[in-house]
């Protein structure tokens, strides 16, 4: 077995972050002592510091007269332990770029006024409140348009361009007497962390020369931040500004997220209704249509939300029936735009071990685009004249600013932030098919050593995607997207592997709800087979076979851990072990509801809960495990981390617990991503080392 490269043996000290001649000595030392020989192309390849330094890109708004794109780009800052962000105007037709705040930090969502007059941002005041500022482009100071004591999430201009509306929480109300010291509270559907009342969330509407405020939605509606950061914007001007459509939960907990329905409010009669309700049940991203005829929004497919495909449904403003644009894909879709014929809108979603890029007609018409590999990231922007502008990445080049002028030209890259990490050595990426044991067909995703050799034999590790709903793919994304972690985890002398078993959203109907009431044989059986397919190339070292993964991904790497024998290493990052956890603990019962046939507490479904959750086969495990976990996680509360590891530990296998006491589902922070990537590596690494 030849010795894995440098890097490998390289231990990250935060010290020398940044330190270039400092790193080069000891890199340099390492070597006499290994008695490795350095080459240029070794030199080259990709490393841990190189993702977590990527610069991240964000919120493209394409100004009116298409000219110029506000852009928001994020770089780490180890020193201060956070990203540091500015907003820039990017020119359209040479990239080139002014950056238009200074010294604010925390800077995101730039949106331009109607008119292109002038930009509005979210940022913070001087008392770190998250407010919006209005900067006129002739020049000056951005005024700062609301004066809210609790942050504001998202704002959308309306079309006068005189107010803006924006979401933010209540206030909760001010305590006196005794009382004051009064910290009881109601548990609802929240998750286990929450330890106060759960405000509702409500749109408000600013009027940008006055600053007066004023409430649009009733007191006992909310509308869930679940909606604004992780699943679409809530809700949508028409072009003539009367009417406002949102997506309205009837409470404001965490965990009622699904319950939703679409209203439209009417400013000039001050009088809304139901647009949209019933099943499926999870309605949002509501999007007038450029002629204001037509309202798309987004819902599941199935009854089975969250575990069935998302498309866009439509349906006539005026009334009449709702339709499902685009069953045609048979793919869950995100990114919904209109584009300006008001008759056509552009979609993307995941489609095999890409992102697919789809314009759709009223009629259900459907043309895929064809960008050569290049996927978009987030939301597009499209402007009057259908320009696009979007964050985009390919196999070879990470995250950057893109533009096309219509949809029958090809995007052009504006920016080059991540140029120098695109040109470092990371491997071949290949797409892999096979065949499950019941008939599926599934892919994934193989990325190979920079200096693969077909006649040798190499340790492969399997980086298993989050989700279940997502996929992995040939793009190079961002960390947070596991695209440029597989890439380095290829510079150690391994084979990685990424499978989209059954459950990601890139196959169809069939194979994403094919993972109800069977979360983990079903997927294992997909996994396994996939390893199987790679084993026959004839390139595998079947002594260092290593499974890792996150959220979901951790769920699958401990299912399969105490289901299956033959592992060197594991890594279980914030993993649901334990079904009855997450539906008792977490912010979103209902995935294990949707999942599992309702609750546990009902019909003798305890035991299906039980079946289906790794902790019960956790006797079994015989795999160095390393558990990462954040303790304030709602999403996985870290109950289940501890759990895995004193089954792992009281079996005698090896096994390591890191939590990291900070917030989120995944550390949002340079430091933190950092080392979990590099106590990740290290794990694998070293159980391959040791294997005889």
């Amino acid at each position: 077995m030849e010795p894995y490269h440098l890097a490998r043996h390289k231990k990250l000290d935060f010290c020398f972050k940044g330190h270039f001649f400092v790193r080069l000595f000891l890199n340099l030392t390492l070597v006499l002592l290994l008695g490795f020989n350095i080459s240029l192309a070794g030199a080259k390849e990709i490393s841990i510091e190189d993702i977590t330094g990527m610069t991240l890109l964000s919120g493209p708004e394409l100004s009116p007269d298409g000219k110029y794109i506000a852009l928001i780009i994020s770089r780490p800052d180890f020193g201060e332990n956070q990203y540091k962000n500015q907003l820039l105007q990017v020119n359209v037709n040479n990239g080139a770029q002014i950056e238009l705040t200074h010294g604010r930090h925390a800077v995101r969502s730039p949106k331009w006024s109607p008119d292109g007059k002038s930009l509005a941002f979210l940022a913070a005041d001087k008392n770190q409140i998250t407010q919006i500022f209005n900067m006129s482009l002739n020049g000056g100071e951005a005024k700062q348009i609301t004066n809210s004591s609790v942050p504001v999430f998202s704002f959308l201009w309306r079309p006068n361009g005189h107010d803006i509306a924006y979401v933010r929480m209540d206030v909760p109300t001010e305590k006196t007497g005794i009382e004051r010291h009064n910290k009881s509270y109601e548990i609802a559907n929240n998750d286990i962390l929450k330890l106060s009342e759960t405000p509702f969330i409500h749109i408000w509407m600013v009027s940008v020369a006055t600053g007066e405020t004023r409430k649009l939605t009733e007191k006992n509606e909310s509308i869930n931040s679940f909606f604004i950061t992780e699943v679409g914007v809530p809700y949508s001007w028409s072009p003539d500004g009367k009417l406002l459509a949102y997506s309205s939960q009837m409470s404001p907990h965490s965990s009622d997220y699904t319950q939703t329905v679409i209203k439209i409010l009417d400013l000039s009669e001050n009088s809304r209704r139901i647009f949209s309700s019933g099943l499926p049940l999870l309605k949002t991203s509501p999007a007038f249509s450029n002629d204001g005829k037509y309202l798309a929004y987004k819902s599941s497919v199935g009854p089975e939300t969250l575990f069935t495909p998302f498309d866009m449904f439509i349906k006539p403003v005026a009334g009449g029936d709702e339709k499902q644009l685009a069953k045609e894909i048979d793919r869950s879709l995100s990114g919904a735009v209109w584009m300006a014929d008001g008759k056509s809108m552009l979609v993307n979603g995941f489609d095999h071990t890409s992102k697919g890029i789809w314009k759709i007609n009223l009629e259900g018409k459907v043309e895929r685009l064809d960008w050569n590999g290049l996927e978009p990231l987030g939301a597009m922007s499209v402007n009057s004249k259908d320009a696009i502008a979007f964050i985009g990445a390919d196999p070879k080049h990470p995250q950057e600013l893109y533009y096309a002028s219509s949809l029958n030209s090809m995007p052009k890259r504006l920016t080059s932030f991540n140029e120098q990490l695109a040109s470092l050595e990371a491997g071949k990426v290949d797409s892999i098919n096979w065949k499950s044991p019941d008939g599926f067909d599934v892919n994934g995703v193989l990325i190979y050593p920079p200096d693969f050799d077909p006649e040798k034999k190499y340790p492969l590790v399997l980086s298993l995607h989050g989700g279940p709903i997502g996929a992995s793919t040939e793009a190079f994304a961002d960390f947070a997207g596991f695209g440029s972690f597989e890439r380095v985890m290829a510079t150690q002398g391994w084979l990685v592997f990424s499978p989209n078993f059954r459950g990601s959203s890139n196959n169809g109907y069939k194979f994403q709800r094919a993972i109800v009431n069977n979360l983990g044989e079903g997927p294992a059986s997909d996994v396994m087979s996939g390893i199987e397919a790679i084993k026959s190339m004839g390139i595998v070292d079947e002594k260092r076979i290593a499974v890792s993964g996150w959220s979901y991904g951790g769920y699958l790497t401990s299912w399969l851990i105490g289901n299956y024998q033959g592992w060197t290493a594991a890594v279980a990052g914030a993993a649901v072990t334990d079904w009855m956890d997450e539906y008792n603990f977490s912010d979103i019962q209902p995935v294990a509801s949707f999942a599992l046939n309702g609750s546990p507490w009902l019909n003798d479904n305890a035991e299906n809960y039980r079946k289906n959750s790794p902790i019960s086969y956790a006797h079994n495990i015989r795999t160095p495990t390393l558990i990462l976990s954040n303790t304030g996680d709602a999403r996985v509360p870290i109950t289940q981390s501890y759990k895995l590891y004193h089954a792992i530990k009281d079996n005698k296998v090896p096994v390591q617990f890191i939590a990291y006491p900070i917030p989120g589902h995944f550390p949002m922070d340079p430091v933190h991503t950092q080392d979990v990537y590099t106590r990740w590596v290290n794990w694998i690494g070293d159980h391959f080392d040791a294997v005889d």
